[in-house]
C-alpha cells in the first residue's frame, strides 16, 4: 500500500538536470565574480520565499525557478515532467552562503553587479549537487537512515517561522506576568535591569529587523535585505543605544566569519556535512561587512534568537559572574522557560474548550493533588476518551541537528522521550484508581487513553522514527496497556496549526482517525498526518493564527515601534 504520508524528495542538482555536475573549482570561479555580500541577499530571499506562506506564491519552487533560472533550464525542468521537483532546499542555501563567505567577490564600494541567471543557476544547482553528495541515503541501514531524516528534518521541516512571534509574545508576556521570575522580580524586570529594554520592546525590535523579508513578493525581490544602521533603526521609538547593544550582540564581522567558515570549509567534507551545520549563523545570525551594513546569514537562526531564545539574552549582559553563579542563572532560565511552556500549551487545551464544547481541559496542580504532584501538565476529556500532555521545553544540541547521530545528544530518549511516558503512566494509573476524583468521569469508564508529548523543539518524526521510539518507549514498560493509544510526540508548532481547526474536530478525534487509517498514517508525524486530513477533508480555517497576528501587532508592534 503506498504511504502518501512520509515521502523523502531528492533535491535536484545540475547532473539530474543537465547530466554532469559542476566541479567545486567551477563554482569557486562564479561566486568570485560577485561580491559576497549579493550572494548572501540572494540566499536569504530565496529562504524568506521557502519558509513564509504567501497568497501570491501557491508554489514557491516552480516560481523561484522561473526567477532565478534562464529559459533553458526551466525548459529542462518541464521536459522532466517534475512539476514537484525540489531544487531550492535550506541546506543548498547554507552551503552557498559558506561558499560566499569564503570565497565570494571583494565588497569594494558596495556597488551591486548585475547577476546573470546563468550564473546563478550554475552556482545553485551545482552546490545541490555537492550537497547531496556529501548527504547520501542509506535506505538499508536503519541507523545511518535515521541519521538522515533528523538532519534532514531539521532542516528542511517547516519552520512556522511566522508562529514563533505570537508564541513568544504569549509565553514571555501573557504567562510570565503571571510567574516570578526570581523572588520579588518578574521576568519582564529581569529582563529590562540586565538588556536594558521591555521584553515587548525586544520583540518588537526583531519583528523590525525581520520585517523586510515578510514584505509581498515584490517588494522583497526589489529591493536589497541588507541593512544599514545608520538609518533602519532612526525611525523607531526604542533608545537608539539599546537597540545597538542588542544588535551586536546579534553579529559577527564578516572576517571572523570568513576564517571559521575557511577552517570548515578546507575539512574533508564527508565528516562534516557542511550545509546543515548552522552553529555559526545560530549564534551570529547577522554578518556585519566592511561598510558596516548587516547582511542575514540565516534568516531562520536569525527569527529563532529573537523570540524563542530571547530568553537568553540576558544571561550574557551579566558581568562579574562566578561559574557557579552563571550555572545557576542558566539552570533558572532552563526551568522558568519550561514553566512557562507548560502554561502555554495549557492556554491552547483551554483555547480547544472554548472552540469545542465536545471536550473539557483540565489541569490538576500539586497543590491541590492528594500527594502533592502534578497530575500531568494537561488533560482533555471527551466521553469515555482521556488525553493526557506531557510538555517538555528541552532544547537539542547542535551537533544532534546537524548530524542525526543520536550519541551526540545522549539524552534525547533516556532524558525526554522515556521520561514522559514514565509521567503519562504515573498519571494515567492515579486517574484509573481513582486517586483523582475531581475529574468528571469514573475510573470504569474510561475507554481509551492517548498519551501525548508536546515538545518545544521539533522532533524529526519519520514513520522509521515513530516506530523506534514507541519500541523504546515500550521496552521500559510504559504505555503497554491496550486501553493506550500509540504514544504521540507532537511538537508545539503542530498544536497551534491544529488550532486553525480546533472547532471542526477535536484532538482526540484526529488521534482516534490518524490510529484507525493504518499503518502508515499510525507512525506519521502529525504534521503529515493533519496536512493530508485537512486537505482531503477540505477543512477551512478558523482564523485562530490570524487572530494571534492581530494580537502580536496590536500589543507589541504598535506600543513599541511607533514611526516617527
Amino acid at each position: 500500500m503506498e504511504n502518501k504520508y512520509d515521502k523523502l524528495q531528492m533535491v535536484l542538482g545540475h547532473d539530474a538536470i543537465f547530466g554532469r555536475k559542476i566541479s567545486l573549482d567551477e563554482i569557486k570561479t562564479i561566486i568570485a565574480k560577485y561580491p559576497a555580500f549579493q550572494w548572501l541577499d540572494l540566499a536569504v530571499k530565496i529562504e524568506a520565499i521557502l519558509f513564509i506562506k504567501r497568497t501570491e506564491v501557491p508554489q514557491p519552487q516552480i516560481f523561484l525557478a522561473q526567477k532565478f533560472f534562464p529559459q533553458s533550464t526551466q525548459c529542462r525542468l518541464h521536459g522532466r515532467s517534475v512539476d514537484k521537483a525540489i531544487v531550492f532546499s535550506p541546506g543548498q542555501l547554507n552551503f552557498l552562503r559558506k561558499l560566499a563567505i569564503g570565497y565570494g567577490g571583494d565588497e569594494g564600494d558596495g556597488t551591486e553587479i548585475p547577476m546573470q541567471l546563468v550564473d546563478i543557476s550554475k552556482v545553485l544547482l551545482g552546490v545541490q549537487d555537492l550537497h547531496n553528495s556529501f548527504d547520501r541515503l542509506v535506505d538499508d541501514n536503519l541507523e545511518k537512515f535515521c541519521q538522515y531524516v533528523i538532519r534532514n528534518g531539521y532542516l528542511n521541516g517547516n519552520p512556522d517561522l511566522t508562529n514563533l512571534f505570537f508564541r513568544a509574545r504569549e509565553m514571555y508576556l501573557n504567562e510570565a506576568a503571571k510567574i516570578e521570575f526570581q523572588k520579588g522580580k518578574t521576568f519582564n524586570d529581569f529582563y529590562n535591569d540586565s538588556v536594558g529594554i521591555k521584553v515587548e520592546q525586544a520583540m518588537a525590535l526583531g519583528f523590525a529587523i525581520a520585517n523586510p523579508l515578510f514584505q509581498n513578493t515584490d517588494q522583497l525581490l526589489g529591493q536589497t535585505t541588507i541593512i544599514n544602521p545608520n538609518n533602519f533603526f532612526q525611525a523607531l521609538s526604542i533608545d537608539s543605544t539599546a537597540i545597538d547593544s542588542i544588535v551586536n550582540g546579534l553579529t559577527i564581522d564578516f572576517p571572523e566569519a570568513k576564517k571559521k567558515v575557511l577552517t570548515e570549509l578546507v575539512n574533508d567534507p564527508k565528516d562534516a556535512p557542511i550545509g546543515y551545520n548552522l552553529d555559526l549563523f545560530r549564534k551570529t545570525p547577522f554578518i556585519r561587512l566592511e561598510s558596516g551594513k548587516l547582511v542575514c546569514g540565516n534568516f531562520s537562526c536569525l527569527i529563532q534568537k529573537t523570540t524563542q531564545n530571547l530568553i537568553w539574552m540576558p544571561k550574557s549582559r551579566i558581568k562579574n559572574l562566578t561559574q557557579q553563579q552563571s550555572d545557576d542563572l542558566a539552570n533558572d532560565i532552563t526551568n522558568y522557560r519550561g514553566v512557562l511552556f507548560e502554561g502555554y500549551v495549557r492556554w491552547l487545551c483551554e483555547m480547544m474548550r472554548k472552540k469545542n464544547s465536545k471536550i473539557s481541559f483540565h489541569y490538576i496542580p500539586k497543590e491541590t493533588a492528594a500527594d502533592r504532584q502534578e497530575v500531568a501538565d494537561a488533560l482533555l476529556i471527551q466521553d469515555d476518551k482521556l488525553l493526557i500532555i506531557e510538555a517538555k521545553s528541552r532544547q537539542f544540541m547542535e551537533a544532534f541537528k546537524y548530524t542525526g547521530d543520536w550519541g551526540k545528544d545522549g539524552q534525547f530518549i533516556d532524558g525526554l522521550i522515556n521520561e514522559a511516558a514514565k509521567q503519562i503512566q504515573t498519571a494515567a494509573d492515579k486517574i484509573r484508581n481513582g486517586q483523582v476524583p475531581s475529574l468528571p468521569m469514573s475510573p470504569d469508564t474510561i475507554k481509551r487513553v492517548y498519551p501525548v508529548i508536546v515538545t518545544y523543539e521539533p522532533i524529526p518524526m519519520h514513520a522509521k522514527i515513530q516506530r523506534f521510539v514507541r519500541q523504546r518507549v515500550q521496552e521500559t514498560g510504559n504505555l503497554t496497556d491496550d486501553i493506550f493509544a500509540p504514544l504521540e510526540i507532537i511538537d508545539i508548532s503542530d498544536l497551534e496549526s491544529f488550532m486553525d481547526s480546533a472547532d471542526s474536530q477535536t484532538l482526540i478525534e484526529l488521534l482516534e482517525q490518524k490510529g484507525s487509517s493504518g499503518p502508515h498514517a499510525s507512525e506519521t508525524n502529525f504534521n503529515n498526518f493533519f496536512a493530508e486530513f485537512v486537505n482531503s477533508h477540505r477543512v477551512i480555517s478558523n482564523g485562530w493564527q490570524s487572530e494571534q497576528w492581530v494580537e502580536f501587532t496590536k500589543n507589541v508592534c504598535r506600543p513599541n515601534l511607533t514611526f516617527k
